[in-house]
């Protein structure tokens, strides 16, 4: 009797435990999956089984060497989004592997390659038509990333936009190329070092035009080069030439310093007359409005020092309230400041010897001629000390 009450109590032991052990797992499974820990883990099942069916068909494609391409690049690939499209561009000329197939971004980057063992997948997918990529997983610390294969349409217009701007920086880096060594061969930075540190300072600017011939006949020229031609037409008074000089340095990107450029044209297109109204002026800074009575007012202070200084030492910044020509673009080497806003009550600021400013009324332009040792008094301790670097010599 014993025996068969110990076998039941055992029994309902087992059966008591049995419950509280189901109760315990459905409850962590209620809370794995409240959480989305179960879902997750079930979406990166099906990921990774998905990603296989499309790799067994065909469709999945590894795209690798990303690590090794330019850093503009590695920061388009690092923000590559599922679903983007990218372009395969296959290169024969390729010094490793004329298989090659190369990856494009949309602006034309390149941005990796095929990986080898899915070369021939890639191409027999091409016989059928053309084909592009979308991108299936993010890259990872590699600049590795998967992309899916799917048809393209002839004359695709992202694909077109692609291949044209890769075209595009393909064309610009053989030039660039070409021109380094052209540079080389000519010696132009020689050229430019003689020129900015011997010849400019001893005022010897037909012998720079000379130097510097040769290397515009070769059209590979750089933004120094641009801007000593400027000097010398400037000293020449050769205000035609320089302005074309002007613009075609603006034109090319290839300069030191846009705002002097902006600065000299102005100065240069009301010294040909060019320049009739205050509306033809774009001012860059808001509250800044250059006039043409500034420029006049500068042009006939440059005019009067000209027999003293080298023109080209001479600049102006213009600022709200005040026209200031200075020495060598520098602000702490002032000649004068022009007070010009209110045509009834002009000014000059006159530099005294202890570099503090005394305002003159002044009514007229003609007045400045018989100002020049006013002028002079502030520049004569800098004459001895040349400064043609201020634009990036």
């Amino acid at each position: 009797m014993n025996i068969l009450v110990g076998l039941l109590l055992a029994f309902l032991f087992f059966v008591v435990l049995g419950a509280l052990l189901d109760k315990s797992r459905n409850n962590n499974e209620n809370s794995y999956n409240k959480h989305g820990y179960g879902k997750a883990l079930s979406n990166e099942i099906d990921k990774i089984f998905a990603a296989e069916e499309k790799r067994r068909n065909g469709n999945l494609i590894s795209i690798v060497g990303g690590f090794y391409r330019s850093w503009e690049a590695k920061r388009v690939i690092k923000k590559l989004y599922t679903c983007e499209s990218v372009f395969l561009k296959e290169e024969p000329d390729n010094p490793y592997d004329h298989n090659a197939i190369m990856v494009l971004s949309k602006k034309g980057l390149h941005i990796g390659y095929v990986a080898k063992h899915d070369i021939q997948t890639v191409k027999d997918r091409m016989q059928n038509g053309p084909v592009k990529g979308s991108v299936y997983d993010i890259a990872d610390s590699r600049y590795e990333y998967l992309i899916e294969l799917q048809p393209m349409e002839e004359g695709d217009e992202e694909y077109n936009n692609a291949i044209y701007f890769f075209n595009e920086r393909k064309r610009i880096e053989v030039e660039s190329r070409k021109k380094t060594e052209l540079r080389k061969e000519l010696g132009i930075d020689d050229i430019v070092v003689l020129a900015a540190d011997d010849l400019l300072p001893k005022k010897k600017y037909s012998s720079i035009l000379r130097l510097l011939k040769p290397v515009f006949d070769a059209d590979a020229q750089d933004g120094n080069c641009y801007e000593l031609m400027i000097y010398c037409c400037h000293y020449m008074q050769d205000y035609e030439s320089e302005l074309k000089y002007i613009d075609k340095s603006i034109e090319s990107g290839q300069f030191n310093d846009r705002a002097f450029l902006n600065r000299r044209k102005y100065q240069v297109l009301r010294l040909l007359g060019h320049l009739v109204s205050n509306d033809q002026i774009e001012n860059e800074k808001a509250g800044v409005e250059t006039t043409i009575l500034e420029l006049d007012f500068f042009n006939r202070i440059v005019s009067i020092l000209s027999d003293v200084v080298d023109p080209n030492r001479i600049d102006f910044r213009d600022s709200k309230g005040l026209f200031a020509v200075n020495l060598d673009n520098n602000i702490r080497r002032p000649i004068c400041k022009l007070y010009l806003n209110n045509p009834d009550k002009m000014f000059i600021g006159l530099i005294n010897e202890d570099g503090s400013l005394l305002k003159v009324r002044i009514t007229d332009i003609s007045e400045l001629d018989e100002l020049k040792d006013d002028l002079l008094r502030p520049i004569n301790k800098f004459l001895d000390k040349p400064n043609f670097y201020a634009h990036g010599y």
